[in-house]
Protein backbone atom coordinates (compact mmCIF):
# COMPACT_ATOMS: atom_id res chain seq x y z
CA UNK A 1 0.00 0.00 0.00
CA UNK A 2 1.24 3.61 -0.79
CA UNK A 3 3.07 5.25 1.83
CA UNK A 4 2.41 8.73 3.42
CA UNK A 5 5.63 10.04 1.03
CA UNK A 6 4.32 8.08 -2.14
CA UNK A 7 1.08 9.82 -1.80
CA UNK A 8 3.06 13.22 -1.65
CA UNK A 9 4.92 12.62 -4.54
CA UNK A 10 1.72 12.01 -6.58
CA UNK A 11 0.05 14.90 -5.33
CA UNK A 12 3.28 17.65 -5.76
CA UNK A 13 5.52 16.07 -8.18
CA UNK A 14 3.45 13.78 -10.28
CA UNK A 15 0.19 16.29 -10.35
CA UNK A 16 -2.17 14.40 -9.23
CA UNK A 17 -4.94 15.97 -7.89
CA UNK A 18 -6.85 14.24 -4.47
CA UNK A 19 -10.53 14.29 -4.70
CA UNK A 20 -10.38 11.70 -1.96
CA UNK A 21 -7.78 8.99 -0.89
CA UNK A 22 -9.60 5.62 -0.27
CA UNK A 23 -7.52 2.89 1.29
CA UNK A 24 -8.06 -0.66 0.83
CA UNK A 25 -6.98 -3.26 2.75
CA UNK A 26 -4.35 -5.34 1.57
CA UNK A 27 -5.48 -9.45 0.46
CA UNK A 28 -8.13 -7.26 -1.64
CA UNK A 29 -8.29 -6.46 -5.08
CA UNK A 30 -7.00 -3.56 -5.83
CA UNK A 31 -5.43 -3.12 -2.26
CA UNK A 32 -3.56 0.44 -2.23
CA UNK A 33 -4.18 4.20 -2.27
CA UNK A 34 -6.85 5.34 -4.82
CA UNK A 35 -6.96 8.96 -6.74
CA UNK A 36 -9.23 10.32 -8.99
CA UNK A 37 -9.05 13.66 -11.30
CA UNK A 38 -10.10 16.24 -9.72
CA UNK A 39 -14.03 17.01 -10.36
CA UNK A 40 -14.65 12.73 -11.06
CA UNK A 41 -17.20 11.41 -9.17
CA UNK A 42 -15.67 8.41 -7.83
CA UNK A 43 -18.39 5.61 -8.80
CA UNK A 44 -19.08 4.69 -12.49
CA UNK A 45 -21.53 5.49 -13.89
CA UNK A 46 -19.70 8.69 -14.73
CA UNK A 47 -17.45 7.93 -17.75
CA UNK A 48 -14.19 9.21 -16.22
CA UNK A 49 -14.66 7.16 -13.38
CA UNK A 50 -12.68 4.52 -14.77
CA UNK A 51 -9.77 7.18 -14.46
CA UNK A 52 -8.82 5.96 -11.10
CA UNK A 53 -5.30 4.73 -10.12
CA UNK A 54 -3.82 3.19 -7.44
CA UNK A 55 -0.97 5.42 -6.09
CA UNK A 56 2.87 3.76 -6.97
CA UNK A 57 4.77 2.65 -4.60
CA UNK A 58 7.30 5.55 -5.45
CA UNK A 59 9.75 5.35 -2.41
CA UNK A 60 9.94 1.62 -2.30
CA UNK A 61 10.05 0.43 -6.37
CA UNK A 62 12.76 1.74 -8.06
CA UNK A 63 10.87 1.69 -11.58
CA UNK A 64 7.87 3.51 -10.25
CA UNK A 65 10.91 6.30 -8.57
CA UNK A 66 12.25 6.04 -12.09
CA UNK A 67 8.95 8.09 -13.28
CA UNK A 68 9.92 10.60 -10.63
CA UNK A 69 13.04 10.97 -12.12
CA UNK A 70 11.69 11.55 -15.61
CA UNK A 71 9.08 13.92 -14.29
CA UNK A 72 11.94 16.13 -12.71
CA UNK A 73 13.82 15.84 -15.75
CA UNK A 74 10.73 17.40 -17.59
CA UNK A 75 10.42 20.41 -15.10
CA UNK A 76 13.95 21.07 -15.74
CA UNK A 77 15.93 19.28 -12.61
CA UNK A 78 18.75 16.78 -12.89
CA UNK A 79 19.22 13.80 -10.49
CA UNK A 80 21.94 11.74 -9.70
CA UNK A 81 22.18 8.87 -7.33
CA UNK A 82 24.90 7.85 -5.38
CA UNK A 83 25.89 4.82 -3.41
CA UNK A 84 27.62 4.87 0.20
CA UNK A 85 27.46 8.76 0.28
CA UNK A 86 28.11 11.59 3.02
CA UNK A 87 25.22 14.49 3.60
CA UNK A 88 25.68 16.29 6.73
CA UNK A 89 28.38 14.07 8.31
CA UNK A 90 26.06 10.90 8.06
CA UNK A 91 26.83 8.01 5.83
CA UNK A 92 24.11 7.05 3.80
CA UNK A 93 23.51 4.25 1.49
CA UNK A 94 21.81 6.05 -1.02
CA UNK A 95 22.22 9.77 -2.32
CA UNK A 96 20.37 11.65 -4.66
CA UNK A 97 22.00 14.78 -5.72
CA UNK A 98 19.55 17.17 -7.41
CA UNK A 99 19.92 20.68 -9.72
CA UNK A 100 18.39 23.30 -11.89
CA UNK A 101 19.18 26.83 -13.24
CA UNK A 102 15.82 26.91 -15.07
CA UNK A 103 13.15 29.63 -14.07
CA UNK A 104 15.43 32.10 -12.46
CA UNK A 105 16.48 29.17 -9.89
CA UNK A 106 19.73 27.85 -9.31
CA UNK A 107 20.34 26.24 -6.55
CA UNK A 108 21.85 22.00 -5.83
CA UNK A 109 21.48 19.66 -2.61
CA UNK A 110 21.98 16.42 -1.62
CA UNK A 111 19.46 14.19 0.39
CA UNK A 112 20.29 11.04 2.14
CA UNK A 113 18.33 7.69 2.39
CA UNK A 114 18.65 3.76 2.93
CA UNK A 115 17.39 3.34 -0.24
CA UNK A 116 17.43 4.68 -3.93
CA UNK A 117 13.81 4.99 -4.64
CA UNK A 118 13.63 6.78 -1.25
CA UNK A 119 16.07 9.27 -1.89
CA UNK A 120 14.67 9.71 -5.03
CA UNK A 121 11.45 10.54 -3.84
CA UNK A 122 13.16 12.90 -0.97
CA UNK A 123 14.77 15.08 -3.13
CA UNK A 124 12.16 15.61 -5.69
CA UNK A 125 9.54 17.13 -2.94
CA UNK A 126 12.63 18.95 -1.63
CA UNK A 127 13.33 20.43 -5.05
CA UNK A 128 9.75 21.64 -5.90
CA UNK A 129 9.69 23.51 -2.12
CA UNK A 130 12.52 25.58 -3.30
CA UNK A 131 15.67 23.98 -2.50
Amino acid sequence: MASEIDVKVAEVVMGWLEVGCKHIPSGQPDAGTEFVPHGVPPVPPHPLAARRQTVPDYSSDISAAWLVVEKMRERGFTLSIHTDYIVNDCLYEYCCIVWTNTGGRDFSFEIGAETAPLAICRAALAALKGG
